[in-house]
């Protein structure tokens, strides 16, 4: 892997979680589009639009890479010509903070900005703000001055509900956009029952006590009012933080019993400090008992272990899991040493079926790793980039599907890596290229491909 390329995820990462959230916004837009439209005209004339969208968040432009993701998106849908009033509506970053609150009647922060300069106001443009008890919601705020900042108050029901924005003109609705909120009774005293926890079990420093600090710090922070990367499903993040917590005042180590279906969230101890991954285990386990496939999953630079998870096709590569009843992990920023020995020992994994996967930087981690480890995986996937490629026999016998798209900068690094392969003798190693397909949306394209080819592998074992 790029030494730079490794630098530039860290500095990404680094970036404020309120732009990475906005981001995030648009990008999901545009990938929900592209899953919904699949002719294949609509597709060639949007995705090219998409080409500098990469390079723009590299260099820290996210509001020219968030235009030109609604361009794709509008373009898509075959909408030649967008309303001035419906382009300028949907450039603003809304805010309602903060993200959890007690449950109750309760003040909240709304925030209006433009995420980037693009269409025209109309005069009269209002933001609604629509809840299950929309009596004791604020009047209409009028839009004429951005940014905007004010309160509104709203009685919140305990547990995960949204509240709907509208912006308006008149009566026409110009951009809906639906703002995530989380209530729970007894908020501070549960929160502190949480660091109390963690202050009195400080010298374990295992899975359970790295992993309860790391969801505390989410839940503290949104408790704050900060803005993070994601929306997070807080219904599960508390449920998982409660059950850690009591194992680790009973003295136990958690987990005390194999985990339930459902996303998780955990902190692999890792030397001094941790590697967060997250997780999947799927409803589909038939019978329970049995050891699934994984599928293990490397962001690129920039991204983390959400990304595949909300981004990349919106979670396409969950969906496949999910539908296949195999289990996904993707751990933040690459391997370390032992992930994978760690995870094998806390999930019902068939170490038999380890299939990886990455997507550029990632998919230059995965080179690295298969290239050392062949024989502990069954089947790898090499998306928008290349790696370093293996020798010997064991390397040899491990599949590779390499997906590059025709317009992806990285195209040279994965006909290279697949030019390796075949001299490296690598007895399947299936080079896919995609015309009209760039760097941000090889993932959700390619995916059925990989996913079949991933079946492939595990042939009638699957």
């Amino acid at each position: 892997m790029n030494p730079f390329i490794g630098l530039l995820g860290i500095y990404l990462l680094a970036q404020p979680d309120p732009v990475r959230h906005e981001l995030g916004v648009h990008l999901r837009a545009m990938e929900s589009t592209l899953k919904e439209v699949t002719d294949p005209g609509l597709r060639q004339k949007a995705i090219p639009g998409l080409v500098d969208t990469t390079m723009l968040y590299f260099t820290a432009q996210f509001g020219k890479a968030a235009q030109l993701l609604d361009r794709a998106r509008h373009q898509l849908r075959g909408e030649t010509e967008v309303d001035p009033a419906v382009l300028w509506a949907e450039t603003l970053a809304i805010r309602l903070t903060p993200k959890m609150v007690e449950a109750g009647y309760t003040k909240l922060k709304v925030e209006v900005t433009a995420f980037y300069p693009a269409g025209k106001a109309p005069p009269d443009a209002q933001l609604l703000l629509e809840h299950l008890d929309i009596k004791r919601m604020s009047p209409p705020i009028d839009l004429k001055s951005i940014p905007y900042s004010g309160m509104v108050h709203a009685a919140i029901i305990p547990g995960s509900q949204s509240i709907t924005a509208k912006i308006v003109s008149g009566k026409r609705i110009l951009a809906t956009r639906e703002l995530p909120i989380f209530a729970k009774k007894n908020l501070a005293k549960s929160l502190q029952a949480l660091k109390d926890t963690l202050e009195a079990t400080k010298d374990k420093k295992d899975l359970g006590w790295l992993t309860l600090r790391h969801l505390e710090s989410l839940l503290s922070s949104l408790a704050k009012g900060e803005i993070l990367e994601t929306d997070y499903p807080l219904d599960r993040i508390w449920a998982q933080a409660e059950s850690i917590s009591q194992s680790l005042k009973a003295g136990r180590s958690w987990p005390e019993q194999p985990l339930e279906p459902g996303p998780y969230w955990i902190a692999l101890p890792e030397g001094q400090t941790s590697r967060v991954v997250r997780i999947l285990l799927p409803a589909k386990q038939s019978p329970p008992e049995k050891k699934l496939p994984l599928v293990l999953a490397l962001h690129g630079a920039g991204g983390s272990e959400n990304l595949f998870f909300d981004g990349y096709g919106t979670g396409e590569t969950a969906r496949q899991c999910e539908a296949r009843g195999w289990i996904m992990a993707s751990p933040r920023q690459g391997l370390g040493p032992k992930t994978l020995d760690q995870l094998l020992e806390i999930l019902p994994i068939d170490s038999q079926k380890v299939m990886l996967m990455g997507h550029s930087m990632g998919a230059g981690q995965a080179g690295a790793f298969a290239a050392q480890n062949p024989q502990k995986l069954r089947a790898t996937a090499y998306l928008g980039g290349g790696g370093r490629v293996g020798k010997g026999e064991p390397y040899a016998a491990l599949p590779a599907f390499i997906g590059i798209g025709k317009l992806d900068f990285a195209l040279g690094s994965a006909k290279t890596m697949h030019s390796g392969m075949q001299k490296a003798g690598v007895k399947k190693a299936m080079f896919q290229e995609y015309p009209f397909v760039d760097h941000l949306t090889i993932v959700q394209i390619a995916a059925p491909d990989f996913f079949a080819f991933f079946e492939e592998a595990l042939g009638s074992e699957k």
